[in-house]
């Protein structure tokens, strides 16, 4: 049967966490068609060869040098077939249930192109993963600013990172400018027809 699902994981020097992304991935798309592409970025630390175990749905595509995360994802999403790609960086783990309630917004909303999930830190904090248009004011108030901290009730602030209190009276999503590249479903017809990532973004911005 053909893929429902395809997940494309870029990695570079990632070590054993490509391992737990890929058993989580195993855990949670248990009983559905899925295929998975890694790409690796000329890693050194000998992760590239992790995938092995879990061929044949899990297949590896060698660079022999880094391209940078834009371009490896071109190349991901070019060689797999799903009608869906899940993105995702290798040291994420997907919870139980998470692709499946990324699909479900995507049935529930013909027009949308991407979803992207609530992003955990270790410790469970939310990290922030969805975002407004970048502006002037984005790197005074982006996720890692000290004045986002120190005035987070500021429109700017608001807008430049959406927090879990944006989504508010039990719904289940909200529409955003965009979602970060560390994890992402994403229709490939939409994918494809702005020509995926653009490559001149060696990394960083290539998802906004």
């Amino acid at each position: 049967m053909s893929a429902e699902i395809a997940a494309v994981i870029v990695n570079y020097n990632a070590g054993s966490e490509l391992v737990l992304a890929l058993q989580s991935l195993v855990t949670d798309l248990a009983g559905r068609e899925w295929e998975a592409v890694v790409i690796d970025n000329a890693s050194t630390d000998g992760s590239d060869t992790f995938t092995d175990a879990f061929a044949p749905r899990v297949r590896l595509i060698r660079n022999s040098t880094n391209v940078g995360f834009g371009r490896a994802v071109n190349q991901g999403v070019a060689a797999s077939t799903a009608p869906l790609v899940l993105i995702m960086n290798p040291d994420c783990r997907v919870h139980a249930g998470a692709v499946a309630t990324l699909r479900a917004q995507l049935d529930a909303h013909d027009a949308c192109a991407v979803v992207g999930p609530r992003v955990l830190d270790p410790d469970g904090a939310v990290q922030g993963s969805a975002r407004g248009d970048p502006d002037m004011l984005t790197g005074l108030f982006g996720r890692t600013s000290l004045l986002r901290d120190w005035f987070r009730l500021l429109p700017a602030a608001r807008r430049n990172v959406v927090t879990d209190a944006a989504i508010g009276n039990g719904t289940p999503s909200v529409v955003v400018d965009w979602v970060s590249g560390a994890c992402m479903l994403v229709r490939r017809s939409a994918f494809e027809a702005v020509h995926g990532f653009d490559e001149r973004y060696f990394m960083y911005w290539e998802d906004a």
